[in-house]
């Protein structure tokens, strides 16, 4: 069986990601995702490779002390994602 190939669109503004792949990324569920970003919990900041990483884009999306990032191919292929939790940290 042949896994499944995740892509996100992408256009000359950026890109546009599921809200699956976000809710996924974040252990949340897809219906929370719109009313976070309205909310502005949940950011995101889209940065093109340079140098050895041209033709490669990096979506990173914040939520509270969780950071959700997404390295995608020229075609929008997902190649990597990986989730940071800070946890705490620096809260009292």
């Amino acid at each position: 069986m042949m896994a499944e190939v995740v892509t996100v669109s992408m256009n000359d503004e950026g890109a546009t990601v599921d809200v699956a792949i976000l809710a996924d990324g974040f252990g949340i569920d897809a219906a929370d995702v719109e009313p976070l970003m309205r909310q502005g919990r949940l950011t995101s900041r889209f940065e093109k490779g340079v140098g050895s990483d041209a033709g490669r884009s990096r979506l990173t999306f914040w939520l509270d002390a969780k950071r959700f990032r997404i390295v995608i191919d020229g075609q929008g292929t997902v190649l990597k994602k990986f989730r940071t939790d800070y946890g705490t940290l620096g809260r009292r």
